[in-house]
């Protein structure tokens, strides 16, 4: 840790940690994850720690020559403290139409690794989740599934065998999770936010949808359009 701050150029003996302070309780910790905010099991403070109550609401762990290596609370503002890994850009692959029961359950986001890719490829893809769930093929099953980090006991699976997850396809998800379902179909693509998913998996600019012309190969980008007409337009 002190060799990579002294690398970065960093000002201050401090790596961030995902933590933040509970929004109701000031001295309550939590992961810092949207979309699954849990208690941490980990934390050691530094002793006096965490001081600041409400002004203080992130945290970092002590780097410094004489650290202890705990836990100190601190301001958020802070530019000075270093981010304890630096990623370079992934590509990563969104799943869309989740419930937000389904949601508490598994990984809305996944990335492939592509070092571990070439390693393992004869033992099949894994689409790697954010926390909670990985993406994989069951070679027994022949089908994709949505899978547990902890047990590895499937959440979801696809209905039908394909080659590739990717695009919009049919999964079976337990009863009850999303109402009375026990099939949705889910999204799965590369696209930002100025994109629109075709069903297929590919993505086209977002000004494309519904403007008349088929640009996505299966023409999923046409349908379902209306034309909306406003009193008085003319």
């Amino acid at each position: 840790a002190r060799q990579y701050m002294e690398e970065a150029s960093c000002t201050n003996d401090y790596l961030w940690l995902p933590l933040i302070q509970g929004t109701d309780d000031v001295t309550s910790w939590m992961i810092n994850d949207e979309e699954w905010p849990r208690d941490p099991k980990w934390l050691e403070w530094e002793p006096g720690q965490p001081n600041g109550d409400g002004r203080q609401k992130c945290a970092g762990m002590g780097i410094g020559e004489t650290s202890s290596h705990l836990i100190y609370d601190l301001k958020c503002s802070r530019s000075d403290v270093c981010s304890l890994c630096q990623l370079k850009e992934f590509v990563y692959f969104k799943i869309r139409g989740i419930c937000s029961n389904l949601m508490r359950v598994m990984d809305f986001e996944y990335i492939i690794d592509t070092k571990q890719l070439l390693d393992t490829l004869d033992q099949g893809v894994t689409w790697t989740g954010m926390s909670k769930t990985d993406l994989v093929f069951d070679g027994a099953l022949k089908r994709w599934k949505i899978s547990s980090k902890l047990d590895k006991n499937a959440t979801t699976l696809m209905d039908l065998a394909v080659d590739l997850p990717t695009g919009a396809n049919t999964w079976i998800i337990p009863k009850d999770m999303c109402g009375e379902e026990t099939e949705i179909q889910l999204l799965l693509n590369s696209c930002n936010d100025t994109q629109f998913g075709c069903h297929d998996g590919s993505c086209i600019e977002i000004g494309s949808r519904c403007d008349g012309e088929n640009d996505c190969k299966d023409d999923s980008d046409e349908a379902d359009c209306e034309v909306l007409y406003w009193e008085g337009s003319g």
